[in-house]
């Protein structure tokens, strides 16, 4: 039989009745218990100890996680997993392994119809609708204020336009240090007359310049097709001459309709300054001040009323030609 003692059997006795508001003053401090919100002293160490503990070891272990995840990251100079490596997909057997550059090529402008995939370029030859056509000649003045803003002297303008870029060779800086090689200098002049207002989206008449960037692929480097090579059997015949023709390599360039109705609708292209991207803007290799190479399509008298899809393919060695670019046009009246 247990025996306790009188504290016990006092502790145990119920308390009175004190009322909501006299409950409420004893549960805020309790007089007799030394209690602050029901809790004694000793009590609310061990709570405060508990959570000091629980919550110090928990930051601890992210902290130490983000500094070991930004040392690693820091000890690369480039992601991982480039388009000539093996990638996780290989290890879980899947036998994904990624052989080809990708192709790389996005449309400006691009911004307009933001939502519409693929992009679609709408314009109106009404002179009375003239909002759309202004915000096509905006956004094309902003995407080439990057080029025409950039400071000359950060880039080299007597690129050498038969050989790749080296980025591991150095150049004399200023006291005697070496400085990395300067990105290739790209000229806007070369893009005639899609490098000056209105770029043919003033009603009206439209002849829209459509520009054709080529992305930057961490130390891609294009296989070029020259005159010498076996060239594809699907490669266009204008552009096969094109390549005979040219002692300078290219990642080349064509544009075509998705459909022989689509062809014939878009018109011809003029490609400016030529149907393709020069060799000397590759590799790109991370410097901060480079400028992706373009291709501006000036279309002469596309269809109007008509919604005019266009694929674009980019040719070289190790580019898949199999995904192409596509976008849409329509001009309307």
């Amino acid at each position: 039989m247990l025996r306790h003692d009188s504290e016990y059997y006092r502790s145990r006795k119920p308390k009175p009745e004190l009322g909501r508001w006299e409950s409420f003053k004893v549960f805020i401090w309790d007089r007799e218990q030394r209690a602050f919100l029901d809790r004694t002293g000793r009590e609310w160490a061990n709570v405060g100890l508990f959570y000091l503990c629980f919550y110090g070891v928990l930051f601890a272990a992210f902290f130490v996680q983000l500094w070991a995840t930004l040392k690693y990251v820091q000890s690369h100079d480039g992601p991982v997993y480039s388009y000539n490596k093996p990638t996780p997909r290989l290890w879980l057997g899947s036998g994904y392994e990624i052989d080809y550059l990708s192709s790389g090529i996005s449309v400006k402008p691009d911004d307009i119809m933001a939502r519409s995939n693929p992009p679609l370029i709408l314009v109106s030859e009404s002179t009375q609708r003239k909002s759309k056509a202004k915000s096509y000649i905006i956004a094309v003045r902003d995407m080439l204020g990057e080029y025409r803003n950039a400071p000359p002297d950060k880039y080299e303008h007597e690129c050498d336009e038969r050989v790749l870029r080296d980025p591991s060779k150095k150049a004399a800086g200023g006291g005697g240090q070496e400085e990395p090689t300067k990105p290739c200098y790209f000229d806007l002049a070369k893009l005639g007359a899609c490098a000056k207002s209105p770029y043919g989206y003033a009603p009206p008449i439209v002849d829209p310049c459509v520009y054709i960037k080529f992305n930057k692929v961490l130390k891609g480097v294009p296989i070029f097709y020259t005159q010498a090579s076996q060239l594809p059997s699907d490669m266009p015949d204008w552009l096969k001459r094109v390549v005979r023709k040219s002692d300078k390599p290219h990642v080349w360039l064509s544009c075509n309709g998705t459909s022989f109705e689509d062809t014939l609708h878009m018109g011809e292209i003029e490609y400016l300054p030529g149907p393709g991207f020069p060799v000397q803007y590759f590799p790109y290799d991370g410097h901060p001040d480079y400028l992706s190479p373009m291709v501006a399509l000036k279309f002469s008298r596309p269809a109007v009323n008509e919604l005019i899809n266009i694929d674009c393919t980019t040719w070289a060695h190790n580019i898949d030609r199999s995904y192409k670019f596509r976008f849409r046009m329509l001009i309307k009246v």
